[in-house]
């Protein structure tokens, strides 16, 4: 009986500090942050980035959209490196050289399979990151 007991509680408290983690990350990243000329594409692309291990996030991006990316942490000071790469392993953009930037808009001109990769410069740190994908319709196509 204080095994079943045991279990139980030990699932509640795993579930209340999952939950809390992703209520308080909706707080510090909402979907405003794209603009009103982007739409969110639904998903909520969020990790919890610790010990300098990367977290890769696989997305499909189409010719006929223009995009916008969006890095969101409590911690604004903090560096987070963000590269995107096609499906071959192609590194298409970096932010290291951009001062670790936070957003970055771009289009692609044909069907991109790619992998959006994160990770924290200083591995001794900690962080929850929520990753706004955003797309609205090219004029120009």
């Amino acid at each position: 009986m204080k095994g079943i007991i045991w279990h139980i509680t030990l699932a509640i408290m795993v579930f209340s500090v999952n939950s809390y983690g992703q209520n308080k990350s909706k707080g510090f990243c909402q979907e405003d942050l794209l603009g009103k000329s982007y739409i969110s594409d639904g998903q909520d692309h969020q990790v919890l980035l610790r010990n300098g291990k990367a977290a890769k996030f696989v997305v499909v991006f189409y010719p006929q959209f223009r995009y916008k990316i969006v890095i969101c942490s409590n911690n604004k000071q903090l560096p987070i490196e963000l590269k995107l790469s096609d499906s071959n392993g192609k590194e298409y953009f970096t932010n290291v050289n951009k001062n670790y930037a936070r957003e970055w808009e771009f289009q692609h001109s044909s069907i991109m399979n790619a992998t959006i990769e994160l990770k924290l410069t200083d591995i001794k740190k900690e962080e929850n990151i929520r990753l706004l994908i955003g797309y609205q319709l090219n004029q120009n196509p």
